[in-house]
C-alpha cells in the first residue's frame, strides 16, 4: 500500500514522479489487497499535491467488500495518472467501496487522468466531490471496460472529458451531477 500525504516543497516545478523505469506500465505492479474501510486503497492520498504517476500498475486483490484502488481524500491538488492500468474487482455490486479511482466529500483539483486503461471495479471513477465544488478535471484518452458503472462525478467545475471508451455493464457509462460550469467535448461513451 501507498500511503501519500501533504508533502512540503512540492510545486509545478518540483513535482514528485513515480513511473516504471520501462515506460510500460504492465512492468511494474502495486498492489495490496484491503481488508476494510479504515485501509481501503492502493494509492492513499491524503491532502497531496504535485503528484504524478506514470507507466505503472495498481491493483487491489481483495474479494472482500473494499477494494478501492485509489483513494483521495481532504484537498488534493494538481494530481496526474498518465498511461496507468487500474484494475480492482470483478463485481455486480453498486458499492462506491469498490470503485478503482475514488472520492468522496473532498476537493480535488487540476485531476489529470490520461490514457488509463480501467479493469473491473464497481465503478471506473467515483468522484464526488463537495458543494463549493472541485476545480479543473481531465478526463482524456483512457479505457474503461467491464466496470459495474462508468465514470461518475459530481459537483466539478472546468470538466474537460474527451475521447474515453466506457464499457459499463449496468446503469451509466458517464454521469455528471452538479457539474455547472465549462464542461468541454464529451465523446466516446459506449455502453
Amino acid at each position: 500500500r501507498v500511503v501519500i500525504d501533504d508533502i512540503p516543497g512540492v510545486s509545478a516545478t518540483n513535482l514528485v514522479s513515480f513511473q516504471s523505469q520501462s515506460g510500460n506500465a504492465s512492468d511494474v505492479t502495486i498492489y495490496y489487497s484491503s481488508t476494510s474501510s479504515s485501509d481501503n486503497g492502493v494509492v492513499y492520498m491524503d491532502s497531496t499535491d504535485y503528484v504524478s504517476f506514470s507507466n505503472l500498475k495498481f491493483l487491489n486483490s481483495s474479494t472482500g467488500s473494499y477494494s478501492i484502488v485509489v483513494y483521495m481524500r481532504s484537498s488534493c491538488n494538481n494530481v496526474i495518472f498518465d498511461n496507468c492500468i487500474i484494475e480492482g474487482k470483478s463485481t455486480t455490486s453498486g458499492s462506491a467501496n469498490q470503485s478503482l479511482f475514488y472520492s468522496n466529500g473532498d476537493t480535488i483539483n487540476n485531476l489529470t487522468i490520461d490514457r488509463c486503461e480501467f479493469k473491473f471495479g464497481s465503478y471506473a471513477l467515483y468522484l464526488y466531490g463537495n458543494s463549493a465544488g472541485s476545480n479543473g478535471c481531465t478526463i482524456s484518452n483512457n479505457t474503461c471496460s467491464t466496470s459495474y458503472r462508468g465514470m461518475y462525478l459530481k459537483y466539478y467545475h472546468n470538466v474537460t472529458i474527451s475521447n474515453n471508451l466506457i464499457d459499463a455493464d449496468y446503469n451509466f457509462a458517464l454521469k455528471l451531477d452538479n457539474c455547472d460550469s465549462s464542461i468541454t467535448e464529451i465523446g466516446r461513451a459506449h455502453v
